[in-house]
């Protein structure tokens, strides 16, 4: 009430009242648009809290942190996060004799109307969760702590409204089911159960459902990180979590990608075109080689590369690159669709790697006495 919430409105699926559903969870989860929901869940429930570590930073900060026994997480080291997740399955066992965990799983605050990718600390344990869903209905004001303000500039503005509302809808408590307890092989554990829940809380969450991105804390980090130039060019064609999974790179290796990109675009538009992307990368322009990769990379036909195409560039250029991830790569830049690979894309990837194949040979592959797709 305080900060001007004087409607609350609270629906409970598990009918139970309580932040974790009773005995039934020991973990709490809940989508994180601004520092209203921790205020929120500590007078119902007080339970222990996961954090980062800068909280402490403050004399108040230590204080909280104090005494409602709170998990810190050093998000930028990864001692740090793997001691955070030792703390939070110790906590999250039955009987633990430690009050309910609160997690924010995705690790940062942003739009109250989305869910970015969780992470897995409040899954790792593979104990039921109790997902808590909030919205902020409003007129005027998006309460989403989006930006890089301080806490009371953002009260203030809150505080500039006639009144402010606040929607929190708890969804049954989810247990993790017997593929999830068993893993998935190339997964990490409970990442699977995470997405899981991300899907139920975006599904029922409210009307209308939250929209699910791909991006994570790693992006927001990002964007004050990059310049101008980085968010409209470079980082609004793909994100973070994507170029880690098909790249494997950190952050490190995106911010320096995205420089390179910047000096390489010598017009500024936001694309490398043949001459930019051959001076770039110090390559022949008139390698038959280099035509074909270009060509590859240049998914819509128009004779430019943006971002993420540069940077499958780089990545088939680096001699360090792992064969398991360059066919990986030659597969997605052949099958448009990412399915299949037809015989005349087969014939396309040889001809990239081998200038002279004998295409001749491939048709074997596509030739069998049982049945086959093409």
């Amino acid at each position: 009430f305080c900060f001007g919430y004087m409607w609350i409105f609270e629906e409970y699926e598990n009918n139970s009242g309580g932040c974790c559903g009773g005995a039934a969870a020991s973990v709490g989860g809940a989508n994180h648009g601004c520092w209203i929901e921790p205020l929120y869940l500590l007078y119902k429930e007080l339970p222990c809290c996961v954090a980062k570590v800068e909280l402490t930073h403050s004399f108040f900060g230590r204080l909280v942190a104090k005494v409602l026994n709170m998990v810190l997480v050093e998000r930028d080291s990864v001692c740090g996060r793997r001691a955070a997740l030792d703390a939070i399955a110790n906590r999250a066992k039955p009987k633990s004799g430690f009050p309910p965990l609160l997690v924010f799983p995705e690790g940062t605050t942003h739009s109250p109307g989305t869910l970015i990718t969780f992470k897995r600390g409040a899954f790792a344990p593979l104990q039921p969760v109790q997902p808590v869903v909030f919205r902020y209905p409003f007129c005027n004001y998006d309460p989403g702590w989006v930006i890089q303000t301080g806490t009371l500039w953002h009260a203030v503005r809150m505080l500039c409204q006639v009144y402010n509302c606040l929607h929190v809808r708890w969804l049954k408590v989810v247990a993790p089911n017997e593929q999830e307890l068993l893993g998935t092989e190339g997964k990490i554990t409970g990442m699977d159960f995470a997405e899981r829940v991300r899907d139920l809380m975006a599904e029922h969450g409210g009307d209308p459902p939250l929209i699910k991105t791909s991006h994570m804390y790693d992006d927001v980090k990002l964007l004050y990180r990059i310049t101008t130039y980085g968010l409209k060019n470079a980082m609004s064609h793909t994100s973070s979590s994507e170029l880690g999974t098909l790249l494997d790179w950190n952050l490190e290796d995106i911010e320096w990608a995205v420089e390179k990109f910047r000096i390489f675009d010598r017009n500024g538009d936001g694309n490398l075109d043949m001459a930019e992307f051959c001076q770039g990368f110090k390559l022949e322009q008139h390698d038959p080689v280099v035509q074909i990769l270009f060509r590859a990379l240049d998914k819509d036909g128009l004779g430019l590369l943006d971002f993420k195409e540069a940077a499958l560039a780089v990545a088939f250029l680096s001699p360090s690159m792992k064969p398991e991830l360059t066919i990986k790569l030659c597969f997605l830049l052949f099958s448009p669709d990412g399915a299949a690979l037809t015989r005349r894309q087969f014939e396309e990837l040889l001809e990239f790697v081998y200038l002279h194949a004998d295409t001749h040979e491939s048709c074997l592959l596509y030739t069998s006495p049982s049945p086959r797709d093409s």
